[in-house]
């Protein structure tokens, strides 16, 4: 038989049995990953992470130094993870848990492990989030950067918070 397109734009063309390999040097998919460095015993835990694969690859998920948390994170093969309030899966306070992810694309493969650290802190405390995380600026460029903060679930109390800045690095030119 042959062969024709849908719209029937194309011309007549014999069918032939025809094999697609995947390229002969593959790219390492790029993986970066986002989500809290600190909860507490009362937060949940939500991590994202990021490929530049044009289709979505598949994730490994793992914790280096915790067994109960590789265990959990190995069932997540999606971009996300999430775990609920109290994240019982982290059952030692004030530790940083270790927590590692691949990505494979469609041709297999791999991603160098991304690590992304986050600490269980015993004690509720507020966490602070730039808004943007980062900027790159020139010269006379204006910035404006806001910071978040948001409350442990543990606590029902909230207060006005102050907030002091300072700049660590760069020229000044106050």
């Amino acid at each position: 038989g042959s062969v024709r397109s849908a719209n029937r734009v194309s011309l007549d063309s014999p069918s032939e049995a025809t094999s697609v390999a995947a390229p002969e040097f593959l790219k390492e998919p790029s993986l970066s990953v986002s989500g809290p460095t600190t909860i507490d015993q009362c937060s949940l835990l939500n991590l994202k992470a990021a490929s530049d694969s044009p289709r979505p690859p598949d994730f490994a998920w793992s914790c280096l130094n915790h067994a109960g948390l590789d265990a959990a994170l190995r069932a997540f093969t999606t971009s996300q993870v999430a775990l609920a309030s109290g994240t019982p899966e982290m059952t030692v306070l004030d530790m940083t848990y270790e927590i590692g992810v691949t990505a494979t694309d469609m041709f297999g493969s791999v991603s160098k492990e991304v690590m992304f650290k986050v600490f269980k802190a015993s004690a509720p405390a507020p966490q602070l989030y730039f808004q943007p995380a980062s900027v790159a600026v020139t010269r006379d460029q204006m910035v404006e950067v806001r910071a978040v903060t948001v409350f442990s679930q543990c606590t029902t109390a909230k207060s006005e918070m102050v907030f002091q800045w300072a700049q660590v690095s760069g020229p000044t030119t106050i």
